[in-house]
């Protein structure tokens, strides 16, 4: 039995034996600590390729981009290199440890990387032809130009070069020049990576990733530009309502100061989660504008209120005819009967006075009954000529409702389109 069982393990026994053997003659004299070349001044070429680009997070007070990449690297060993054959066991690839092995010490000068997940294995071919790939996790400096923010398109370079090692002892290549953006590429929701342009630079020949980054603006639209929009509207209709040119303003002071409070609490959210730069951002710009706007409207209207004031209260003025053609106001019958109202009256009290008299006080009856019309024409002329400045500051407030309104979907619709 013991013979039955050693015989059958025999295969396996050699196979060991003959893979032992394989991997002491490849790696026989083999040093990973020195370049993998036959001649030194030989130059190992190492293309290198990103790959499956997360963007995890942006700091815009610190330009850190934080991403994970692929990092795929590919050379020749020369000191690597068999000829594969069935008889004696010497396969066209193996399977060795990473640390058995050469491989360029990869930085990443732009950034901090932190690896994610290392392979412990590498897969080595006959022709000295090595695979090597792995994920890092990236914080690089990332400066970004906020102008057009939310609407804005970035670019942020990864600079990459081998710390120990010259130029001519070892080259970066990029595998290809651009990678379009497929959907190989993740996002953060916010920031989408829209290609990747990879060269060499001429100057110190380092290898250096051109990331193409295009902001979805869907977030701040919806949620800061859209609802500035709305509250600056209902701002300019407060204000300018018509028919209540009456009495105080009070209302439309404390409806007006509300809603810029509510817009300043806007631009103060925008203005913390922004880089503090030299510049206004356009969503800060478009901000800023729409409470100019509403600034100027409340000024205007605190000015329609002087007016009106003054006009219906202090002075006795009529409107002009002008302001009368324009406001469409209808002519008044008060001025061109008030003489005829004005004589029939006294002359019908009058005389109902005089019947029921004497002569010694018939004067002082006509005094009573002229004082009385007067009176009353005048109470009569004060509430047309205060009618007629109702109409025309209504008017007027409908004017500058229409005017303001424009300017603010103008306004809208240079910032968002």
């Amino acid at each position: 039995m013991f013979l039955l069982a050693l015989t059958s393990l025999f295969p396996f026994i050699c196979r060991s034996i003959d893979s032992a053997a394989f991997y002491n003659t490849v790696f026989s004299g083999y040093n990973n600590a020195v370049r993998p070349v036959e001649n030194a001044s030989t130059t190992v070429v190492v293309q290198t390729q990103l790959h499956n680009l997360t963007i995890l997070n942006y700091d815009p007070h610190g330009s850190m981009l934080t991403l994970s990449v692929n990092l795929e690297l590919s050379w020749t060993d020369e000191l690597l290199k068999w000829t594969p054959s069935e008889e004696n066991g010497f396969a066209s690839t193996i399977v060795v440890p990473i640390t058995s092995i050469w491989r360029p010490n990869i930085v990443f000068y732009t950034g901090s990387t932190e690896n994610m997940t290392e392979t412990s294995l590498v897969r080595v071919n006959s022709d000295g032809s090595i695979e090597y790939s792995y994920i890092r996790l990236l914080s690089n400096h990332c400066p970004m130009d906020m102008h057009n923010f939310p609407f804005d398109t970035q670019i942020c370079y990864i600079n990459i070069t081998t710390w120990s090692y010259t130029n001519s002892e070892v080259f970066m290549q990029p595998v290809q020049s651009i990678d379009e953006a497929n959907g190989t590429n993740s996002t953060n929701g916010e920031l989408v990576v829209t290609a990747v342009y990879g060269f060499t630079d001429p100057k110190n020949w380092d290898l250096k990733y051109v990331l193409y980054l295009r902001r979805r603006p869907t977030y701040y639209i919806s949620v800061v530009m859209i609802p500035t929009f709305i509250a600056a509207t209902m701002c300019l209709l407060g204000l300018f309502i018509p028919r209540v040119n009456t009495g105080t303003r009070f209302t439309k002071m404390n409806l007006s100061l509300s809603v810029l409070f509510f817009m300043y609490q806007i631009l103060g959210t925008v203005a913390n989660d922004l880089t503090k730069t030299g510049y206004l951002p356009n969503l800060a710009s478009f901000i800023f504008t729409e409470l100019m706007v509403c600034s100027v409207a409340t000024v205007v209207s605190v000015l329609i209120l002087v007016a009106h004031y003054y006009y219906t209260v202090k002075s006795q003025k009529q409107p002009p005819s002008w302001l009368q053609l324009v406001s469409c106001i209808k002519r008044s019958k008060i001025h061109s009967t008030s003489s005829t109202k004005k004589s029939s009256v006294e002359e019908n009290w009058a005389t109902s006075l005089v019947q029921d008299s004497d002569r010694s006080t018939e004067g002082l009856y006509k005094e009573v009954a002229e004082k009385s019309t007067d009176h009353i024409v005048t109470c009569s002329t004060d509430k047309d000529r205060i009618r007629k400045w109702t109409i025309a500051f209504d008017q007027i407030d409908l004017i500058f409702v229409l005017l303001f309104q424009i300017v603010n979907i103008i306004i809208f619709i240079v910032f968002v389109v």
